[in-house]
This record gives C-alpha cells, structure tokens and sequence, in this order.
C-alpha cells in the first residue's frame, strides 16, 4: 500500500509541476487556437497528461484497499508535495505559513491513519 501511495503523491506532484511548467512556457492568454495549439504541443503537457493517466490508475487501487475518507484525506499529501518541489525545481519561495500549512497536513493526515487500522480491524472482527 505504502508504495501505491508513494507513486500516487510522487505522480500526481509531477503532473501539477509540469502543468505549471508548460503555462510558464506559454505566451500569456487572449485564449486563441494558436494558444491551445502551443499548449498541446508542449512536452510538458505531455508529461503531465500521462502522470495523469497513471494517477488515475493508481488511484482506484487504492480505493479498492482503503475506506475512502481516510483515503480523500490523504490526497492532500500532494499539496506538500507540489510546494516543495515548486520550491526545489522551480524556486518559487515558501513563507512560514507554507510550512505550517504543509504541518498540518502531515499531522492530519497521521492522525486519521490509526484511526483507519482500528476500523478496518474491528470490521474484520465481525
């Protein structure tokens, strides 16, 4: 389970950050077909759409072996992910309220984690 939800923070950081990096990449809008074109024929938008796909799969393997509110909840992990690597790989600054945004969504998430063990072994029980 554990490296289901590695590859699915990992995957689903990546495509945010190559989403980001192909905007980046483009002339800022009036949106025109010229625009779309540029967008869709950026690799970065290649790369995100297929860290995508794969999320997409992962993320039904992990609703087949988790109870779906612990499992939405720990979907914010990807948030940290996307503000550390938009802050190694694109050296966008994080303020102090990052890091404790960040925090709190580790702890919470550590939180609810035994409280998914104890459910799920009291229904074995039954």
């Amino acid at each position: 389970m554990a490296l289901l939800w590695t590859g699915f923070i990992g995957l689903d950081t990546a495509a945010q950050i190559a989403m980001k990096m192909a905007a980046n990449s483009l002339v800022p809008p009036p949106f025109s077909w010229q625009w779309a074109l540029s967008a869709i024929g950026s690799p970065m938008t290649w790369l995100a759409a297929a860290c995508l796909i794969a999320v997409f799969g992962l993320w039904l393997r992990i609703l087949e072996a988790s109870q779906l509110g612990v499992a939405f909840a720990a979907t914010s992990l990807t948030l940290v992910g996307v503000l550390v690597g938009s802050w190694l790989l694109l050296g966008e600054a994080m303020n102090p309220l990052a890091y404790v945004g960040a925090g709190a969504i580790v702890v919470g998430v550590a939180l609810l984690r035994p409280l998914s063990q104890s459910e799920s072994s009291s229904s074995n029980r039954e």
